[in-house]
C-alpha cells in the first residue's frame, strides 16, 4: 500500500476522525490540506467538546488498495465550522477487530453517497457488531465508498429504523452465486460487502450495543 503524503489529499476528500483513544470515526471533509496540516469540517455528531491541543487521529482509505492510513495530531485552531489539525506521524492502519460480532439478518436499504440521484437498493445483513455491519449487495462497491443505509434493529426490538453512514472496507464476490441463484430472494447475493459505521449517533450506538448484548445473554 501506498501512503500519501499530506499535499496529496484533495479538498472534499472524505476522512474518518476521532479523539484519540477513542474507537469510534465519525465521517467529516478536508477543506485544505498542506505540508503538516489538515482542516477539516466540524463533525457534527461530535458530544464532547474540542480543545486546542487534544490530540486526535484522521483515517484516509486508500482505495487503490487495502486498508488505510491514520494521521495522528493534534488540534491548533477551531472556529465553529472547522478544525485545524497539525499533523504529527503517519502510519499504514489496519483496523484490528475491538467489538464483538452476532449473527442478524436485518432488512437494508441503503444508497450511495457518490450517486447524484437518491436510489435506495434493499438487501439484507450478515452480522453487526457496534463497528460495522456486513451485508449481501447484488452491486460491486469499491473499499472506501460511502453508504448512506437504514435499518431496524432485528427480533422487533426496536420498531424505529437507524439511519447510519459508513465506509467500504471489504469486498467479497460470492463464488457459489449461480448455483444459489432465485430471482425472488437470493438475487442480492452477489457480494459480501463489510461497513464500517461513521458518525453514529449516541443513541443508535447504545441501541446496537443493548441488542449485541441481549442476543449473546439469550444464547
Amino acid at each position: 500500500m501506498t501512503t500519501p503524503n499530506i499535499d496529496e489529499i484533495f479538498p472534499q476528500s472524505m476522512l474518518g476522525f476521532r479523539l484519540k483513544g477513542s474507537s469510534i470515526f465519525y465521517s467529516c471533509t478536508v477543506l485544505e490540506a498542506d505540508k503538516d496540516k489538515i482542516v477539516i469540517n466540524t463533525p457534527i455528531l461530535m458530544l464532547k467538546p474540542f480543545e486546542i491541543n487534544t490530540r486526535v487521529e484522521l483515517r484516509l482509505p486508500v482505495i487503490s488498495g487495502a486498508g488505510s492510513v491514520l494521521f495522528s495530531g493534534t488540534i491548533t485552531d477551531l472556529s465553529a465550522d472547522s478544525l485545524e489539525i497539525r499533523i504529527t506521524s503517519k502510519q499504514d492502519h489496519v483496523e484490528k477487530r475491538k467489538s464483538i460480532r452476532i449473527s442478524s439478518e436485518a432488512k437494508i436499504k441503503y444508497i450511495e453517497e457518490k450517486v447524484p440521484e437518491e436510489v435506495w437498493h434493499t438487501t439484507y445483513s450478515i452480522n453487526i457488531s457496534h463497528g460495522g455491519i456486513r451485508i449481501y449487495s447484488a452491486r460491486f462497491h469499491q473499499e472506501g465508498d460511502a453508504l448512506i443505509f437504514q435499518f431496524s434493529i432485528p427480533d422487533g426490538y426496536s420498531s424505529r429504523f437507524l439511519l447510519a453512514k459508513g465506509r467500504v472496507v471489504n469486498v467479497k464476490k460470492v463464488t457459489d452465486y449461480t448455483s444459489q441463484y432465485n430471482s425472488k430472494s437470493q438475487g442480492y447475493r452477489r457480494y459480501i460487502v463489510q461497513i464500517c459505521f461513521e458518525g453514529l449517533s449516541l443513541k443508535d450506538y447504545i441501541d446496537i450495543l443493548r441488542y449485541i448484548n441481549t442476543t449473546l445473554k439469550n444464547k
